[in-house]
């Protein structure tokens, strides 16, 4: 192993990805692949995915359809399309992969409830009802001593790649420091649209073709995690983690906010991971915090780009992916809020680390010429 996967930051993601889901994935990884809803609808491909032992149940919608206008994205484009509140399930433009890497989970997809345990995987395909993230993967009657692991694998073929470790634990459902990062990488957006095109047509064998086409996306995912390229999130400590302990959920939704930038996070779904009505959510984040939800997430997104601009060299247009405003939103707000545009802060940073060594060896000659 290299130095350069010893200093990884993400190390605790990438050793899944390695010790984990590529030996499982390369043991033929899509005879255990539910693609929903396709094989949901097809007998024959049902059948070979049950024999693998998962299992499937009815689960009839408990509320209705609500159509919803956005939340929108970096490129101001609707990412979801609707959401069932009483069932906590969400319909999305974007593909979802599902890869179970510890325990057993339950998954409702539409009106089905799919039981699958380590090594089975989902593919959601865009426009099927999906849970929204906001409770356990796991049926209330087993909560009580249940456990799973969730990796995560999915985004906009043109926007980048998200991946990340979800953990259900009884009633508890967290992420942890190092399990999740967005990877803006166009090679990897490539093969997640070939990918998804094979999976979503089923042209002659397309199930060798998507295993061998998703082998290489997490081969790369490999890649771009031990070279650093990517922008990595959840950078709380584990103490701070929400659903970790009985903190206060405002708090713990801030936390959610700063370690999900990437994404549009819209109110009410954050309101809803929390358990909030959305007039509750946002009466109680003004109260705890002084600021508006919309205030506050901007200051974050802002805080963040900063950070990127003076410690990366990514274009000021994938550090705009990575804190969800385009590049000339990011432009405008960085002039409204600092006086400066982006590009500007970034030479006065460099400009500012080239000063301080100078500084530095100033005062040391000079305290040394005063010793003399």
């Amino acid at each position: 192993m290299s130095d350069q996967t010893l200093q990884c930051p993400s190390m605790p993601l990438l050793n899944i990805l390695e010790n984990q889901l590529l030996p499982l994935w390369e043991q033929g990884g899509m005879e255990r692949c539910l693609i929903a809803p396709h094989d949901l609808a097809n007998e024959r491909a049902l059948q070979k995915w049950l024999a693998t032992g998962a299992t499937i149940s009815p689960s009839p919608y408990k509320g209705r359809r609500i159509a919803v206008k956005g939340p929108r994205n970096y490129a101001n484009r609707n990412t979801n399309l609707a959401h069932w509140p009483e069932d906590r399930l969400q319909e999305r433009t974007t593909a979802t992969v599902a890869f179970v890497i510890r325990g057993a989970t339950d998954f409702q997809i539409g009106d089905q409830m799919v039981h699958c345990t380590a090594g089975h995987s989902l593919l959601i395909l865009p426009g099927t009802p999906r849970p929204d993230g906001s409770s356990p993967h796991l049926a209330a009657d087993k909560r009580k001593n249940g456990f799973c692991d969730i990796l995560w694998i999915g985004g906009e073929v043109d926007a980048g790649i998200g991946c990340w470790v979800c953990h259900s634990e009884g009633e508890r459902h967290f992420e942890r420091p190092g399990e999740s990062c967005h990877i803006p990488d166009p090679s990897l957006m490539a093969l997640l649209g070939c990918f998804l095109e094979e999976a979503a047509n089923q042209y002659g064998d397309y199930r060798a073709i998507c295993q061998h086409l998703f082998q290489s996306l997490l081969m790369t995912i490999c890649r771009d995690i031990r070279e650093d390229r990517i922008f990595l999130f959840s950078r709380q400590k584990p103490e701070e983690l929400p659903g970790q302990n009985h903190r206060n959920p405002i708090e713990a939704a801030q936390e959610y906010m700063k370690n999900h930038l990437h994404e549009p996070l819209l109110i009410n779904d954050v309101a809803r991971r929390f358990q909030f009505s959305r007039t509750k959510f946002l009466l109680s984040f003004r109260e705890q915090t002084g600021q508006t939800f919309n205030d506050y997430l901007t200051q974050v997104r802002l805080a963040e780009a900063r950070r990127l601009l003076s410690s990366t060299a990514w274009s000021i247009e994938l550090i705009g992916k990575a804190v969800s405003f385009k590049s000339s939103r990011l432009r405008v707000l960085f002039n409204r809020h600092y006086g400066i545009s982006p590009q500007q802060y970034r030479k006065q940073c460099r400009a500012e680390a080239v000063s301080q060594p100078a500084q530095k060896n100033k005062r040391r000659k000079k305290t040394d010429r005063d010793g003399e």
